[in-house]
């Protein structure tokens, strides 16, 4: 019963799951496994399942690199660069690939959140400096830029 009433609160608090993009991110039909990612602004949301009667270590594409918090078991997975841009059929030519530990018969879904807020507010900051510094050379470049941001 907690098994699906954090599946539930977990659906209802991420809008990846809700109104993300959607993109496989796994087809292992040796281990028959499968996985996808959804990306929705600064939150991916990747989900693999294991389906099959043996362990597996799953490498899937992910779109971002670095730390994929496991939401459901509390555990850090590091996605890394691909030597080459990954293409297949299914990883819609993803830069990062996830490595994880998946038992026989169960899920894991890992969540990854970029700071997107944090950085535009940041780089607001620095063109606001560079205004007062040369508002004439950075009027228009600071227009542009906050108009495509928002």
């Amino acid at each position: 019963y907690e098994w699906y009433r954090r599946l539930i609160a977990l659906r209802k608090s991420s809008k990846a799951l809700t109104r993300g993009d959607f993109h496989v991110a796994l087809c292992d039909d040796a281990h028959n496994a499968c996985g996808y990612c959804r990306t929705f602004e600064d939150e991916s949301l990747l989900v693999i399942i294991n389906a099959g009667t043996r362990d597996m270590t799953a490498r899937a594409a992910v779109p971002y690199t670095g730390e994929w918090e496991d939401v459901l078991g509390g555990v850090t997975a590091v996605a890394v660069n691909s030597p080459a841009k990954v293409q297949s059929a299914y990883d819609a030519g993803y830069m990062g690939i996830l490595e994880a530990y998946i038992p026989a018969r169960s899920v894991k879904i890992y969540i990854n959140k970029r700071n997107v807020k944090k950085n535009i507010k940041q780089y607001r900051i620095l063109f606001i400096n560079c205004l007062i510094l040369s508002p004439i050379l950075f009027l228009p470049f600071y227009v542009i830029i906050c108009t495509v941001i928002e």
